[in-house]
């Protein structure tokens, strides 16, 4: 079930429309999927993954640098805990020691593309910055909980971010952290 509508492309070779507008061979629905898709598929998206056992009232810092590009990180995350916990996020971070890199991988597998957006664990943090949220979950020793950011932060180029989560209690706390982004120039 084709389209019927010519045009020509850059090259001048003429095409129909069922080249750029595909659907469904069962319903003739068009197929569409969302723009955060299409960059997974363009091997644009990265994910990183840090998972830590916090000890009583212990603290996880997790630094995200974005680089000075004209590629900007659209970020999302998604944070599970077994006991109450405290997350924050802050802007603007500075720090005497980056840490440890947490290794990034690109989202699609073909893909050759290298994350521009850096994420370091255990840095060591001279001011915390300007804070930009603040989630406390769980109930003592007896809930913890998740936390997932749906709506996507847009990070500013060349600017430090602070992803610290504090284990509100005296019981150990396993703590599961990913980092979700793709990285696009502006406007593109």
């Amino acid at each position: 079930m084709g389209l019927n509508i010519k045009y020509e492309d850059k090259d001048g070779n003429e095409r129909t429309l069922d080249v750029l507008l595909v659907s469904d061979i069962t319903s003739g629905k068009l197929v569409t999927i969302e723009y955060e898709h299409t960059q997974i598929h363009e091997g644009k998206t990265f994910t990183v993954t840090e998972v830590t056992d916090l000890t009583n009232a212990a603290v996880r810092d997790i630094l995200v640098v974005s680089p000075d590009t004209l590629e900007w990180a659209h970020m999302v995350w998604e944070i599970e805990h077994e006991l109450e916990t405290k997350i924050q996020f802050y802007t603007g971070t500075t720090y005497s020691n980056i840490g440890t890199t947490i290794p990034s991988f690109n989202r699609n597998g073909n893909s050759g593309n290298i994350a521009t957006t850096k994420v370091y664990h255990t840095p060591t943090i001279t001011a915390v910055g300007t804070l930009i949220a603040t989630i406390q979950q769980g109930d003592g020793k007896k809930a913890g909980g998740s936390d997932r950011l749906a709506n996507e932060f847009i990070l500013k180029r060349n600017t430090a971010y602070l992803v610290r989560i504090t284990n509100l209690t005296a019981s150990n706390n396993l703590i599961y952290v990913r980092l979700n982004w793709y990285e696009n120039i502006s406007g593109s």
